[in-house]
Order: C-alpha cells, then sequence, then structure tokens
C-alpha cells in the first residue's frame, strides 16, 4: 500500500477527501479506528476460532434472539439476520464503513487517545471491479453477494471473495453513520491484497492530535449520543461535558 500520509487537522482531512473525491470521481467510503494497528478483516475472520465458529454464531443467535427483539426478520432472510447481528456486536463477515470522511474520522479519534489512529477510504466500485468484473454496487439480495451472506449459514458454502454491498437498512444507526458495508467471504484483510493500491488509501493520525481533534469533532456535533443515539450514549456524553468521573 502507499504510505499512509499523517493527518494533523480537520482542514487536513477535509483537503484529502476533496483530493480523493478529484482523483477518484466517485463514490468514496471511509472507515476509522483509533488503533494504527487495525487492518481491514472482518470481526468473525479476526477471532480465528475454527471452521464452525461463525455457523454456531449465527444459528444460536436466531434461536435467541425473537424472546429479546421485537422485530426479527423471518428464519431464511439470511441478509436481514446478518445485518441486524452486526448492528448489535456480534462478530460477523460484514464491515462496517461510512459515507461521511468525519464520521470515519471519529472512530479514529475515540477511546485509545494515546495511540495514532488511522482512517481507510475505500473506493468501493473499483474494488467490486477488482474483484468481481464489474464496478456495480452488489444489492445484498443478488448474486454473489447473496451466496456470501448465507455462507454465514450454512458451512457448504465455498470460500468466496470480498465485495462492497448495498446497505441494507435496519435501524436508525445505520442512517446516522451513513452506513456502507463490505462482506468478507475469505480471512483475507482487505489491506493484505496484492491489488490494494487500486481501491484504497490509508492514513495517519497521530496520538499528538487525537484529543484536539475529538474535541472540535464534539463540537461541530459529532459525538457518541448523535453517532449512536440511544440513552447510554447520551449518558456517557453528558458525563464527559460535565467532567464528572
Amino acid at each position: 500500500m502507499h504510505v499512509a500520509p499523517v493527518l494533523t487537522s480537520l482542514q487536513d482531512i477535509i483537503t484529502a477527501a476533496e483530493d480523493l473525491n478529484s482523483t477518484w470521481l466517485g463514490e468514496i467510503w471511509w472507515r476509522g479506528h483509533s488503533s494504527s494497528a487495525f487492518v481491514l478483516q472482518a470481526g468473525v475472520h479476526r477471532a480465528k476460532p475454527g471452521l464452525r465458529y461463525e455457523q454456531n454464531l449465527t444459528l444460536r443467535f436466531r434461536q435467541y434472539a425473537p424472546t429479546q427483539h421485537s422485530n426479527c426478520p423471518t428464519p431464511i432472510f439470511f441478509v436481514s439476520w446478518l445485518f441486524l447481528m452486526q448492528h448489535y456486536g456480534l462478530p460477523t463477515r460484514l464491515l462496517d464503513w461510512s459515507a461521511s470522511v468525519l464520521i470515519g474520522t471519529f472512530f479514529a479519534v475515540t477511546d485509545r487517545p494515546n495511540e495514532d489512529g488511522v482512517v481507510f477510504a475505500i473506493d468501493p466500485r473499483k474494488l467490486n471491479k477488482e474483484t468481481n468484473g464489474d464496478l456495480t454496487l452488489v444489492p445484498p439480495t443478488s448474486s454473489p453477494a447473496l451466496q456470501i451472506f448465507t455462507g454465514a449459514f450454512d458451512d457448504r458454502q465455498k470460500e468466496t471473495n470480498t465485495i462492497a454491498v448495498m446497505a441494507h437498512e435496519i435501524d436508525n444507526r445505520m442512517l446516522v453513520q451513513q452506513a456502507r458495508f463490505t462482506i468478507h467471504g475469505r480471512e483475507e484483510p482487505l489491506d493484505g491484497r496484492s491489488d490494494v493500491n487500486n481501491f484504497l488509501r490509508r492514513f495517519t493520525i497521530p496520538a499528538s492530535e487525537q484529543k484536539r481533534l475529538h474535541l472540535q469533532l464534539h463540537n461541530i456535533g459529532f459525538q457518541r449520543s448523535t453517532i449512536f443515539p440511544d440513552l447510554t450514549n447520551l449518558a456517557l456524553d453528558l458525563k464527559d461535558i460535565l467532567l464528572l468521573p
């Protein structure tokens, strides 16, 4: 991958987004992580727990969820189930992105203020061109995306590639986060591919700038309670504002 440029201000971040928009000439997705050691590997693959771990997770989640969630999908609607599982924190083969560079940056400057953060930018159509031979963003219920979704529930599905798919919105968090998704049918990290420079860029945010950027984002409305609109994150924001322990 190209050497990662260093971003030290909101202006740097906006300029980087503008430069990519003029170069890639299409939709760009962003993902931030508060540790530069992070690689672009879906949660279920990072766990490396064994062959049937993923199917056991999805089976048990579908078995127990209906008594704890009032709007579960029908049993065989694998697409909705996988998005629901990802939304509630189960390790899945989905990886979250955002259409907003500032939301991506928020995640890069949250939680680990003493480490360098990282922001990834992806051209989803170029990824699909490299993987699938087509620039189209794939609907999750169409081939080849549906086969990759199905593989999370049925281990008879053979290993497949990683592609960018259209979001299947099931919750207002996905709306406010401008959520986008790649689905990973194999363990190989996306940023470890030999063709990575054709569709991916990486930016570093130094630890020395983390707190300042986090405060700047907070002041322009990018806060936990606006990105995760629930009472728990409202309480966390209020505690930060009032400097409570």
